[in-house]
């Protein structure tokens, strides 16, 4: 069982792969180095499902196996979101391809599945896995001077693309330990995705209220 989420405006992708016959989750991101190169491996981890958890993705994969085809998708607003579903079960293979996931309940099995791995791994203070692309609003990469340059795209609440921008944080800039903060480590000539700002940043001092008339 294979899930992998991105967006056209991105190399990056997030993979989670599950092998019933292992009893495995292997959750990674990788990278398209260019237009024609290959796919790199930034970063991966392989986690043990239990029986339960196997069952309950076996049920998952047989409910999509036996379903009609998923209805074609409506046209709207464009994204840039891709969703690539796939199933293999010996020489049988099941695979659907959409802008947006084309077996949304299916997806969130494997999306819960994958949390909980997550959670199981912080516990025991292993790694935390990528974040998810589908979570993303978009990447950055880091220039040779430090300069931080983010792509970012802007959604409307029905999720829809409304616009994209590129913001620059030079080392100068007063923001800029805090992005770079937010981003977390970035690997020479490398990208990554960029998660949701808070609303403002935890070092910031609030803005006293005004007293009350």
């Amino acid at each position: 069982m294979l899930v992998t989420t991105g967006n056209v405006l991105s190399p990056l992708a997030r993979w989670i792969v599950i092998d019933l016959d292992l009893m495995t989750i292997r959750q990674a991101t990788t990278r398209l180095s260019d237009a024609e190169g290959p796919v790199k491996i930034q970063s991966e981890r392989t986690d043990a499902i239990s029986d339960d958890e196997r069952r309950n993705m076996i049920a998952s994969g047989n409910e999509v196996w036996i379903m009609p085809d998923p209805d074609p998708p409506m046209i709207g607003e464009p994204t840039d979101q891709l969703c690539s579903v796939a199933l293999f079960d010996g020489d049988d293979v099941l695979q659907e391809v959409g802008s947006d996931c084309p077996r949304p309940r299916f997806v969130a099995v494997l999306e819960a599945l994958a949390a909980s791995a997550n959670r199981r791994a912080r516990s025991q203070g292993h790694a935390p896995a990528p974040p998810s692309a589908e979570a993303a609003i978009g990447s950055a990469h880091s220039e040779p001077d430090g300069t931080l340059v983010l792509w970012l795209r802007a959604e409307s609440e029905d999720g829809s693309v409304v616009g994209h921008g590129e913001f620059r944080y030079s080392p100068s800039d007063q923001n800029y330990d805090r992005v770079l903060r937010h981003l977390g480590p970035i690997p020479p000539g490398g990208e990554v995705l960029v998660l949701p700002f808070p609303p403002r940043w935890p070092d910031e001092v609030a803005s006293p209220q005004r007293p009350r008339s």
